[in-house]
């Protein structure tokens, strides 16, 4: 079945198919590897050679921005646009841990409320996110 996203896939051969983001999230998640099975038309154009590298790229960028979407969810914390549980689903959710998730703390240390900051901070390491 040819649909609209495999059309853009045909255009720029390096960029990912809805397909191909859920199976790099879902593996992301999970911590284990995902194989993912490309066909002719997505390994054209000298893409082939460094599938392995893009999929590492990947990764990166895909950490760099839920560290950014917790940062700037904890901003909203931090400013009492939200509650203590919703900042703990967003941390939970964003898959953000150990040191990633204490430098975020550490860069709002001065930012808001400390309280709130410590509260968060507090609840984060009593669920093992830190």
């Amino acid at each position: 079945m040819w649909c609209q996203n495999e059309e853009v896939k045909k255009r720029y051969p390096r960029s990912m198919t809805l397909r191909e983001l859920y199976l790099r999230l879902k593996e992301m998640a999970e911590g284990s590897s995902v194989v993912i099975e490309r066909d002719s038309v997505q390994t054209e154009l000298g893409s082939r050679y460094n599938i392995k590298q893009a999929e590492m790229q990947a990764h990166g960028e895909l950490a760099k921005a839920a560290v950014n979407y917790v940062k700037k969810s904890m901003v909203a914390y931090l400013d009492a646009k939200n509650s203590l549980k919703w900042i703990l689903g967003v941390i939970r959710s964003s898959g953000v841990r150990g040191q990633l998730l204490l430098n975020v703390f550490e860069e709002l240390a001065n930012y808001g409320e400390r309280r709130r900051w410590e509260e968060a901070l507090d609840a984060c390491k009593k669920r093992d996110y830190i």
